[in-house]
């Protein structure tokens, strides 16, 4: 049997870009600027990825490319229901990226990975419409997508 000492631990992540789908979708309001925030839970097979579409203040730019993505209509004038985006598939392009935290065991502070999305990918700030597959992308087969039920991750 052979290894390879040299290759890196997997992370558990799922990094580069995937064809991800819409499973949850709330508005809150940013603990950092008070503003409101499209809050989407996102799979990708039995990945899961938590990210925010801000819907003002400085971060409008990145969040109307995230919307635009996602199926919104660029003249959209109106009430914004977090549940139409259920079950939307988007292109995303993610990498890893770490947070600092305290270890529960240890109370000693430590750094943790987590993916996130990079926002210098792809045509939408890290996001791209999923009829508008990336170079280098491969659709996945009927049946190996997300789960069924859509009210799993809230």
């Amino acid at each position: 049997m052979e290894i390879d000492m040299t290759r890196e631990p997997e992370s558990g992540l799922l990094i580069g870009t995937n064809l991800w789908e819409v499973r949850g979708a709330k508005i809150e309001r940013s603990q950092k600027s008070g503003e409101n925030m499209l809050v989407l839970k996102l799979k990708c097979g039995e990945h899961d990825l938590t990210d925010r579409a801000m819907l003002g203040g400085g971060g409008w730019g990145i969040g109307k490319n995230k919307l635009l993505a996602l199926g919104m209509a660029p003249d959209f004038k109106g009430s914004l229901d977090a549940l139409d985006f259920i079950g939307k598939k988007v292109w995303i392009a993610t990498v890893e990226g770490s947070f600092e935290g305290i270890d529960k065991k240890t109370g000693a502070k430590r750094t943790y990975k987590k993916m996130e999305v990079d926002i210098d990918q792809l045509e939408r700030n890290g996001y791209q419409a999923a009829d508008r597959v990336p170079a280098g992308a491969v659709v996945p087969a009927a049946g190996n997508g997300p789960a069924e039920d859509p009210f799993d991750v809230f």
